[in-house]
């Protein structure tokens, strides 16, 4: 079940990150006596130097007093990674962005300049909804896209519900899996955000795999990307390294190059792009 309710999401992430824990991997004595898996609360409250009732209201989503401080406290309890406890803070916050339509975002001109000046490798921006906004020749070229078009134009929809997605990505389940903590990251911040929630519900219902990653609750950073390999079609398989920089007064909006790794993988994306002589405009 999804909801887009921040505390319901803050509960059941603690409540995820609870039950992955065994008492022996925090230091304390194991028990023979667990109804279910993972530590007690009261466990991690005292791991955490808080309260059993305090703690109790917070992993419950309640109104109540929170500092970064007792955040922290929690994280370190729970044994998160830095990336979880990112996560864990921006839900924490009051501060939560509903009311912006993401489905709607666009780029600046300025931005689509810089996108159309590199030539040579493939390059996206991307909104914190992980949309693809705009796209360099070189790119669609390398996805064999004649455009993208809404909703398809969605990391997560070509991922999980474009048939193509298993011969795109020569590791589909790692990149899968990457997608969705990325997407986890970002939604932190934007909980009960209706474009946000809207992608969910659909890719819940259209896919069985988004739901199960999902549920999982697990978060990632974007500093790796979701693959380090595509398979062109016809033109054979690109290798790439990342680079994301994040571009200033967008809401977050994230610019992608997939530098080749190799000069074979150069070579392909040149031809690739001879090949593509007398596209159209890149977005409407």
């Amino acid at each position: 079940m999804h909801s887009g309710d921040v505390r319901t999401e803050l509960s059941r992430f603690l409540k995820s990150r609870r039950g992955r824990l065994r008492p022996e991997d925090v230091g304390l004595p194991r028990s023979r006596r667990r109804r279910l898996p993972g530590l007690r609360r009261e466990e991690v409250a005292a791991l955490a130097g808080v309260g059993d009732t305090w703690y109790g209201l917070f992993e419950s989503g309640k109104p109540i007093a929170v500092s970064r401080k007792l955040v922290e406290s929690v994280s370190d309890a729970l044994r998160l990674t830095s990336d979880e406890t990112r996560y864990l803070l921006s839900l924490a916050s009051p501060q939560h962005e509903v009311g912006f339509d993401f489905a709607a975002d666009t780029v600046s001109p300025l931005a689509r300049r810089m996108l159309d000046a590199i030539e040579h490798a493939p390059a996206f921006i991307v909104s914190q909804r992980m949309d693809y906004l705009a796209s360099n020749l070189a790119g669609r070229a390398v996805y064999a896209l004649d455009d993208f078009r809404d909703p398809e134009a969605n990391v997560l929809w070509r991922v999980f519900i474009d048939p193509r997605a298993h011969q795109l990505y020569p590791h589909w389940e790692q990149t899968a899996q990457r997608a969705v903590q990325m997407f986890r990251a970002n939604y932190g911040a934007h909980v009960g955000n209706d474009s946000f929630e809207r992608l969910i519900s659909e890719l819940m219902r259209r896919s069985v795999a988004f739901r199960e990653m999902w549920e999982s609750h697990d978060v990632a950073s974007p500093v790796t990307p979701i693959s380090s390999a595509i398979v062109h079609p016809t033109g054979g398989t690109y290798a790439y390294g990342l680079i994301s920089l994040t571009l200033a007064d967008s809401r977050g909006q994230e610019l992608i190059v997939m530098l080749p790794e190799t000069a074979d993988d150069e070579r392909l994306v040149r031809r690739l792009l001879d090949a593509s002589t007398g596209a159209g405009p890149i977005f409407a």
